[in-house]
């Protein structure tokens, strides 16, 4: 593609955004208009007034000028409405394109850890890689659940094992001249709360910690089992056990009337520019989601110590890892894989084969249907993606299945289901695999679709 024909492209589109933009368009005709009404039939009526010396031409004068005024203040809210526009299908694209993106990072990571020996050193590495996708995943995952205002996804979760898990990433936060301690409590209580917000809780919070500190300091990030005082309650009304999650540091601390408002919405003390007064409010917010209670205690110029209280609940049963599932017989059953990513197309075949599928793979609809014909009946399941140029996975399914009804259909997309059946891109009782998934669960939804 050209110069030109970008150039033209980003033409064309800002002069369709400007024709369809009320904010433009209603200025441009209403001044004008105004100015007719207001000054041109008033002007011919006040020149002989006393003090109104108006010169020859004054009117054209005036006319031009409203004219050029609103013209200027239509362009304003027509940038404003490029803006939302791009962002909107930024939006769009991210949201699409964030699953596809870490589900290739999670793919390949764990294919690169089966083909290297487990002593090999590059297997901390890898699983470094592994944990940083899953974290990108679950936050993908938050933020559209963020957006379309639904629960969360608690979990019974053992705070130590999170915090072992997370080590790397939050010390990754710090200078080298702050130290990270982590001080695991023993024998610790499960508590229920969503993974993917306690990581943000202690991301924000070590952020407050490390920006308090100034040149060397210390946190300290600490785990308890804790039987609440007398009178003590989480925000359930809970007075019973809870498992305490601590961050201390030794920073400049703060005064009883920052105290006070610390966890109201943009609040900050930092500089302007340096934040955005959110963190400690979407950490109470949390908190009080998940039914506990957050506590601070600090001084000036002697740190502060965050102490969230989450309920004790039962731990969740300990199962055996399952087994992946693999195909029935030696490349005896045939996936028709549709995916409009190149990278994430060779990855998911490159898992299907693993697992003892014959798979067929094209990037469109239009290919997958030539490919059908050709295979006159021997596929077996159609693994497709949602959304697509051509056509959607669901009337590519649908086209197929007439030709074949005992053909099973497995779709995947980065969309969440809700989404995609409000819009009728999917029916509402479909099983979707969500991206990004990890070859076991590639495995079992592809099993359990065949099975069924």
């Amino acid at each position: 593609m050209s110069t030109f024909d970008v150039a033209s492209g980003v033409a064309w589109r800002t002069i369709r955004v400007v024709l369809s933009t009320p904010a433009f368009l209603v200025p441009t005709i209403m001044f004008p208009l105004f100015f007719f009404v207001a000054f041109a039939g008033g002007l011919s009526q006040v020149q002989n007034v006393p003090g109104f010396d108006y010169p020859n031409g004054y009117t054209a004068f005036q006319f031009v000028f409203v004219l050029l005024q609103s013209a200027a203040f239509g362009g304003v809210f027509t940038g404003f409405g490029v803006a939302r526009d791009f962002e909107g299908g930024f939006a769009r694209r991210l949201m699409l394109a964030s699953p596809n993106r870490t589900g290739i990072v999670l793919g390949y990571a764990e294919l690169a850890k089966r083909r290297i020996e487990p002593d090999n050193p590059a297997q901390e590495a890898l699983n470094q890689i592994l944990l940083a996708a899953e974290r990108s995943s679950d936050l993908v995952r938050q933020l559209l659940t963020f957006a379309r205002r639904q629960p969360i996804e608690p979990r019974v979760l053992d705070l130590n094992e999170l915090l072992g898990r997370t080590g790397t990433m939050l010390r990754g936060l710090l200078t080298e001249e702050i130290e990270l301690v982590l001080d695991f409590g023993a024998d610790l209580w499960s508590v229920r709360a969503d993974p993917s917000q306690v990581d943000q809780i202690l991301a924000n919070l070590i952020v407050n910690a490390r920006d308090a500190i100034t040149g060397s300091g210390r946190i300290t990030v600490a785990t308890r089992n804790s039987t609440p005082a007398e009178g003590d309650r989480t925000s359930s009304g809970d007075a019973g056990e809870s498992v305490l999650l601590s961050v201390a540091d030794d920073g400049a601390g703060m005064d009883h009337a920052t105290l006070e408002r610390l966890f109201e919405p943009f609040f900050t003390t930092k500089a302007a520019g340096k934040g955005t007064g959110l963190g400690l409010a979407t950490v109470y917010g949390i908190v009080q989601q998940s039914q506990g209670r957050i506590e601070v205690e600090s001084t000036p110029g002697r740190g502060a110590n965050f102490r969230i209280y989450l309920p004790r609940c039962a731990p969740a049963p300990v199962a055996a890892p399952a087994a992946i599932p693999a195909a029935s017989g030696a490349k005896t059953e045939t996936v028709l894989l549709v995916e409009d990513n190149a990278e994430l197309l060779a990855l998911t075949g490159e898992q299907l084969e693993r697992l003892g599928y014959r798979v067929l793979a094209t990037a469109s609809a239009s290919a997958a249907l030539a490919i059908a014909a050709r295979a006159g009946g021997e596929i077996d399941l159609l693994l497709t993606d949602v959304i697509m140029p051509e056509r959607n996975g669901r009337e590519l399914a649908e086209r197929l299945q007439e030709e074949d009804p005992r053909l099973r259909v497995v779709f995947m997309s980065g969309y969440p289901a809700d989404i995609l059946s409000e819009r009728g891109v999917v029916p509402g009782d479909v099983q979707l695999l969500q991206k990004p998934f990890d070859e076991a669960t590639l495995a079992r939804r592809i099993r359990s679709a065949l099975d069924s």
